[in-house]
């Protein structure tokens, strides 16, 4: 469980994550208390803050050669030695990786 985690968005994003923080950080103390018998019935805290410094790039379909976003959030704990990332990019790479046998399958058989 970590007390303390920070939000990576992008910059059009901000307004959004933060209308949000709330609700999601109900949602992730209760998700505690159920899944970790330890924490049940017990007062947990939690602080999630936006980092408005540093943000994720802006997706452009324009310019496909640099780096970019297409939304989603990256979560950062414990000096940045632990990171989610849970991006929309993120998703679709590890989507395209999963279907990479059955892709090969269907193109060369067995």
């Amino acid at each position: 469980m970590e007390a303390t985690v920070v939000i990576k968005c992008r910059k059009s994003d901000v307004g959004l994550v933060k209308e949000l923080l709330g609700e999601v950080s109900g949602v992730y103390v209760k998700r505690l208390g159920e899944e970790i018998p330890k924490l049940k019935g017990k007062n947990i805290k939690c602080s999630l803050t936006v980092n408005e410094k540093e943000f994720m790039p802006e997706h452009n379909p324009r310019e496909s050669g640099l780096a970019s976003c297409l939304g989603g959030v990256e979560l950062v704990a414990h000096k940045n030695r632990i990171i989610c990332n849970n991006t929309l990019d993120a998703r679709l790479e590890l989507c395209y990786y999963n279907a990479l046998p059955e892709i090969r399958e269907i193109l060369f058989g067995n």
